[in-house]
C-alpha cells in the first residue's frame, strides 16, 4: 500500500499552484482579434442572417487571436528584444 501512496501535501499543492496559475489574456491577440472581428462585422453586399453573422465574427476572433498569441510566443523564443511595459520603463 505504500507504493501507491501520493505525494505529500505541500507537494500537490505547489503543483495545484503552478497549473493553476492565473494567466492574464495575450494583449497582441486581443489587438488582433477585435480589429479582425470588427472587420468581419463590416456591411457586404452578400447578405447574412444574425445566426450566420455570429458564428463566423467568433471564429475569425478566434482565429486571429490564436494567431496573435503564437506570433507573441515565436517573438519570444527567438530571443529578438523584449519591449518593455511602459510602467517598468519609467521606475
Amino acid at each position: 500500500m505504500t507504493g501507491l501512496r501520493t505525494a505529500p501535501r505541500a507537494a500537490r499543492l505547489e503543483a495545484l499552484g503552478r497549473v493553476g496559475a492565473r494567466r492574464w489574456p495575450n494583449f497582441l491577440g486581443l489587438a488582433l482579434g477585435a480589429n479582425f472581428l470588427a472587420a468581419s462585422m463590416t456591411p457586404s453586399l452578400m447578405p447574412r442572417g444574425w445566426l450566420f453573422q455570429g458564428v463566423v465574427s467568433g471564429i475569425v476572433a478566434a482565429i486571429c487571436y490564436g494567431l496573435g498569441v503564437l506570433t507573441r510566443f515565436l517573438w519570444r523564443r527567438s530571443g529578438a528584444p523584449q519591449v518593455e511595459p511602459l510602467q517598468k520603463q519609467v521606475a
